[in-house]
């Protein structure tokens, strides 16, 4: 999947089954949707303002389903 969106200029390191992916991307809606659509299995390290983004787009998505059913 990593592969298949950032080409194969990317570094790839593995520490306790984790695996650290390092790589140069133009931050977008359509990149960090991409992102969110890995669900738990990525997490944004660096840089702090694409991992802040992410958090406020989760928490964002996260406050329309929180409210009360509108049926």
């Amino acid at each position: 999947v990593i592969f298949d969106k950032l080409g194969e200029d990317v570094s790839i390191t593995e520490t306790n089954g984790r695996f650290h992916i390092r790589f140069d991307a133009a931050v977008s809606d359509g990149f960090v949707f991409w992102l969110l659509s890995l669900g738990n299995q990525v997490e944004v390290i660096e840089p702090l303002t694409l991992r802040d983004h992410m958090r406020q787009t989760i928490e964002s998505m996260a406050g329309r389903y929180s409210k009360a059913s509108i049926h």
